[in-house]
């Protein structure tokens, strides 16, 4: 699973999630190669321990299965959709936006590639199918901002 940002402003940068625990970052203040290819930082991140590498749901194989005495097309508001889309509005705080420097593009551009990231997690579902989606991004500037300051 990979999920990354790639721009090619002034030389191609990568930025982004590479599996379970690596991370790439260009390295903001290093020379280039001589190609003019700029230097880019892959590190580790330390494992959860409370989720596993493969943290997924697992069907419950040992019941017998139970088929449905009512029939699905007398209710049909109880019918399962192929596919779902779960609506997500991100707060950012003031603590996790100021490490952006409150720049929209770099905290949606942040929230894009989490977003994409947590939708490979979900792609091996397939009734229903789930896919997320950000319907909207609040970034706080100040303390008084913040539902539990106490400022």
């Amino acid at each position: 699973m990979a999920s990354v940002k790639v721009t090619d402003e002034d030389g191609v940068e990568v930025e982004g999630i590479l599996g379970q625990r690596l991370r790439v970052q260009p390295l903001p203040v290093a020379a280039r190669n001589s190609e003019g290819l700029k230097a880019h930082r892959l590190y580790e991140i330390e494992a959860q321990e409370a989720h596993l590498p493969h943290d997924y749901g697992t069907p419950n194989d040992t019941m017998d299965y139970v088929e449905s005495r009512a029939g699905s097309a007398k209710y049909p508001m109880y019918k399962i959709p192929m596919e779902i889309y779960p609506e997500v509005w991100v707060v950012a705080d003031r603590e996790f936006s100021s490490k952006f420097k409150f720049k929209k593009d770099k905290v949606i551009t942040y929230f894009a590639v989490l977003m994409n990231a947590a939708n490979l997690r979900y792609a091996s579902l397939v009734y229903p199918k789930v896919q997320l989606r950000i319907t909207g991004i609040t970034m706080n500037k100040s303390p008084k901002e913040e539902p539990t300051s106490s400022q």
